[in-house]
């Protein structure tokens, strides 16, 4: 029962979808990494694998993109970005690649993270887009991202689940969604 409360937020976060007229965001901050392994950071059960899936290079900063997860437990997909000599790991998209209850199962086919540069509040920003394919009682899809960019001192993420709707992110970091949701990659209100 334990692992079943466990899991519980994680389908409540996955679950919520961006119709309407606004995108909700989510406001964070970036974890500090510098001293610490970033999949020490990722791993939620001591059989979790841990990988990096992708690195670039950016004026001003170094981003990377883990994934860490098991295969029929969370798939967890985080920015790791270097700044001078600041290492910083934004907030997680958390994927729950098994899921049933009762007789009915949601499985994650596959997911797909990518990454483009976009400008977050007027700065150089970058953004972790990840789509997954899920089979039910039919196939379809979701979308979650996170962007982040420096805001003062560190850096912010900003974070937003689309549910079924496809997003859309423009390099002024607009978004637009096939749900009719509109917004913009923000820290402010």
């Amino acid at each position: 029962m334990r692992g079943v409360l466990a899991m519980f937020p994680i389908l409540i976060a996955t679950s919520a979808r961006a119709d309407g007229h606004a995108v909700k965001l989510t406001i964070g901050s970036m974890t500090s990494a510098d001293d610490l392994n970033v999949c020490s950071l990722l791993r939620s059960d001591t059989k979790d694998g841990c990988k990096r899936l992708s690195k670039r290079s950016e004026p001003g900063f170094d981003a990377e993109v883990f994934q860490a997860g098991t295969k029929r437990g969370i798939h967890r997909y985080v920015l790791v970005v270097t700044a001078g000599d600041q290492r910083m790991v934004s907030p997680s998209i958390d994927l729950l690649a098994e899921n049933c209850v009762g007789e009915t199962c949601v499985t994650l086919d596959a997911a797909t993270p990518t990454v483009r540069t976009v400008a977050i509040d007027g700065k150089p920003g970058i953004v972790l887009d990840v789509v997954a394919k899920w089979t039910a009682d039919a196939k379809y899809q979701t979308e979650s991202l996170v962007g982040c960019a420096p805001a003062g001192e560190s850096w912010k993420c900003s974070s937003a689940d689309f549910g079924r709707c496809e997003a859309t992110v423009g390099p002024d970091g607009a978004l637009q969604t096939s749900c009719g949701a509109t917004g913009n990659i923000t820290f402010g209100p």
